[in-house]
């Protein structure tokens, strides 16, 4: 189901649900890669567009 709101939307299919790819994040860094739980689709978003637009970055590294 997708959700017209949602901050993250999959460039590839569309999806609305991610996950945060494992890796170092610098205070410079402004991107964070996230793959789709959809289609397996891994690209990078802005940080801020993940963090306080709908979508939440919870201790799990998972984008709800």
């Amino acid at each position: 189901m997708s959700n017209s709101d949602a901050a993250y939307r999959c460039l590839k299919c569309g999806a609305t649900a991610a996950l945060l790819m494992p890796e170092p994040i610098t205070p410079e860094e402004t991107d964070v890669a996230v793959k789709c739980l959809e289609c397996a689709n891994v690209q990078r978003v802005p940080r801020n567009l993940l963090e306080g637009a709908g979508g939440r970055l919870d201790s799990n590294s998972s984008l709800e």
